[in-house]
């Protein structure tokens, strides 16, 4: 079954995001106050007069490294009753910072902690400031604890300068003795805490490589990064001129491996590509920088581990090759041996001549054996544009704003936008997609417009070829993953594709809004699952809604068998065809093992005698005419709320609303999308939408809801009433 009644996802909030860890409720384990190490000081409830359901606990205390790296000692917090036994219902623990320097940002993800009832392990927290701090764990309703005092640490070695005023000679310790070359940079070591620091506003032409010549640590990482006004300009110079490739080989802007503790902030990377192919055709073919920042473990001939490493506040494009049977990227992640702790935060990626830009993709990964190879991985508050790829690439290859691979992975707070337009095969493009991944967590994300660049249709498919330019993807051989609260629209392939191939379970849907996307001839729906070889995929849909109403795309598609799970308590929304509203393509034999309860379907016609559900094993040419005909046929839906009255069973805008693009960055866990969509997608007074939903965690096996809406509303105690939709009442 999907998350048996053994686990339970604990929501936890904290100053720059919510994330989701998943602990299994168990039997409750009694604790005394001596287990715990420096709890340091207690917090109220909340209100006078408030009585405790308890208190929090830091079972283990935060411990500081480098301005924005992940901490080596990560904090451990429990939440207990009043009388000592851990707490396993779903709570909203709210972690944040108590004291420490003005402004600075807490950074980072818990998805760790799958075994102990009642804890919450943390991985890969960073504050972005130096300073001495405390953390605050709190929970509504019980005593909050902080922290004992850690030390995130500033700069204590060595600040070397390069500015063109100055010279390779010089010693490069002050801004009058600066170096001047990237070359110089390349061929010089750097200690734990030193800091190279490029001229803001000026330009240095050259390719950097950081890797045996840094040792930095995590505490003390080496930052690379600008001083003076302004982010420094890297202009990529280095080309390879071969006829094979090879990611070791393949030139890029900034290299990295091999190290651990560095920090790559405040910088401008452009490509050099399109001046080398402008430059004309050679033999063997000369390429340019194909990345524009790679991490990759081996360049020195052994496959090194890759630790701490951050970039952040950076503004990179036009990095891609011409290859056909190669792939690049702004940044990119080759994984020839271990590689942790890789934050990626506040950076805006995208091409530099709109939407067909040949940008390969905004982040990507590759690598054998790349699913156990990235770890504690977080891209957090990215800008991701006019990503174009190009035509004839290699299926799934180019095209995406974000596709990442590996275990512990946090994709939030990022909008990605206008990708894929030169995609002409299979496989991708998508906004943000996973593959071979373990615990993802995708949440508070916009995306929109994945599209062919000229969208003119032809049955099935742009009449170039091609598929996919989906919104979000969970993609081959991914486990125990979490695709919620996120915002998708305009998409021409799927909002919300469930690719289940190979290892392919556990894995749930909720809590996210999909609207306009699915072009009618594209392929897909707003939710679409499909079994590439039938294997048996576990998945659960619960608590969304997918209007397809303008787009005029399907609700749902699903293709293949043996699809095991629940889908419940969701919206579908069709707009009308001759009178008459498909709302899915639901085919094979083994599909009532995918159950179908409590789901509404609304369309703009008043008989859901006109609705049609396409079943494998429906009797009118495999069509299911009358949503009563689908569920007394199949068997499905036999709650179903049929929406075909006015006024509306709630409020969506006549064309999707683009978010501010700030809204969505900044954002602290659901604050961005609740606001941007306040007044849309909640039930007006009287829907049948309120209060009619399935209580999910009371159907066979057990699942859990989370702890809030969309909107960041409390999920009801057991026993209260569920909404259909994206909210809680």
């Amino acid at each position: 079954m999907i998350h048996s009644k053994n686990f339970r996802p604990l929501t936890i909030l904290f100053a720059a995001a919510i994330v989701t860890s998943c602990a299994p409720s168990g039997v409750p384990k009694t604790f005394t106050g001596s287990n715990a190490v420096g709890n340091g000081t207690g917090g109220g409830s909340g209100g006078s007069g408030v009585v405790s359901a308890g208190s929090v606990v830091f079972l283990t205390q935060p411990g500081g490294a480098g301005a924005g790296l992940g901490w080596p000692q990560q904090p451990i917090v429990r939440v207990l009753t009043t009388a000592g036994a851990a707490v396993t219902k779903p709570l909203t623990i709210k972690l944040s910072i108590a004291s420490g320097t003005a402004g600075a940002k807490l950074i980072g993800y818990d998805v760790n902690n799958r075994t102990a009832a009642g804890l919450v392990s943390f991985s890969n927290l960073s504050i972005d400031r130096a300073g001495t701090y405390t953390l605050r764990a709190s929970v509504d309703g019980y005593d909050s604890a902080t922290s004992l005092p850690f030390t995130v640490g500033a700069q204590t070695g060595n600040t070397y300068y390069v500015s063109s005023a100055g010279s390779d000679s010089n010693t490069g310790r002050s801004t009058a003795a600066a170096w001047r070359t990237i070359a110089k940079v390349n061929a010089s070591n750097f200690g734990p805490g030193d800091s190279v620091l490029f001229a803001g506003g000026e330009t240095f032409t050259g390719c950097l490589t950081l890797g045996t010549n840094v040792t930095g640590t995590p505490a003390n990482p080496v930052v690379v990064g600008s001083f003076g006004t302004g982010q420094f300009t890297l202009q990529a110079n280095c080309t390879k001129s071969e006829s094979s490739y090879s990611v070791i080989t393949n030139p890029a802007a900034i290299k990295i491996g091999g190290l651990q503790g560095l920090v790559i902030q405040d910088c401008i990377l452009r490509g050099n590509q399109a001046a080398v192919q402008a430059a004309g055709a050679t033999t063997p073919p000369t390429y340019g920088a194909v990345y524009g920042i790679l991490f990759n473990n081996g360049f020195y001939g052994s496959n090194l581990a890759t630790r701490s490493v951050t970039v952040r506040n950076c503004d990179i494009s036009g990095f891609y090759t011409p290859h056909n049977s190669d792939f690049g990227g702004d940044i990119f992640l080759n994984l020839s041996g271990p590689t942790s702790r890789i934050t990626i935060v506040n950076n805006v990626i995208h091409g530099s001549s709109g939407t067909t830009s040949p940008d390969d993709n905004g982040i990507g990964v590759s690598g054998q054996a790349v699913g156990s190879r990235l770890t504690d991985f977080v891209a957090q508050s990215n800008h991701i544009y006019n990503i174009g790829g190009r035509a004839n690439a290699p299926g799934g290859t180019v095209g995406s704003g974000i596709v990442i691979a590996g275990k512990r992975l946090l994709i939030q707070h990022n909008v990605a936008h206008d990708n894929g337009a030169h995609v002409n095969t299979c496989g991708g493009s998508a906004n943000i997609w996973a593959v071979e991944a373990d615990e993802v967590t995708i949440q508070y994300n916009e995306v929109y417009r994945a599209n062919p660049k000229d969208q003119v249709i032809t049955t099935g498919h742009p009449n170039y070829g091609g598929c996919d330019w989906n919104g979000f993807d969970l993609d081959i051989d991914v486990t125990n993953s979490f695709v919620q609260y996120n915002y998708s629209h305009e998409n021409f392939g799927s909002g919300y594709l469930a690719f289940i191939d190979g290892t392919w379970t556990n894995n749930v849907f909720r809590f996210n809004v999909s609207a306009q996307d699915a072009s009618p001839n594209g392929g897909f729906g707003a939710l679409s699952i499909t079994n590439w070889h039938n294997v048996v995929g576990t998945v659960d849909y619960y608590n969304n809604i997918f209007d397809a109403s303008s787009s005029n795309g399907l609700p749902i598609y699903s293709g293949g068998t043996n699809t095991v799970g629940l889908v419940a308590n969701n919206i579908f929304r069709r707009g009308a065809v001759a009178g008459v509203a498909q709302m899915t393509n639901l085919n094979g034999a083994n599909l009532p093992m995918l159950r179908f309860d409590t789901n509404a379907y609304w369309a703009p016609i008043t008989d859901p005698s006109k609705f049609d559900f396409y079943w494998g094993t429906c009797t009118f040419y495999g069509i299911c005419r009358g949503l009563s005909n689908w569920q007394t046929t199949v068997g499905q839906d036999p709650s179903a709320r049929p929406f075909t009255a006015t006024p509306a069973p709630l409020p969506t805008p006549s064309a999707a609303v683009t978010c501010p693009v700030s809204t969505i960055l900044n954002a602290t866990g659901h604050s961005g999308l609740a606001s941007c969509l306040s007044g849309y997608f909640t039930p007006t007074v009287g829907s049948t939408a309120l209060g009619s939903g399935l209580d999910i965690r009371a159907v066979s096996g057990g699942r859990d809801p989370g702890s809030h809406d969309f909107f960041g509303n409390p999920i009801p105690e057991t026993g209260a009433s569920f909404d259909i939709g994206v909210t809680a009442h």
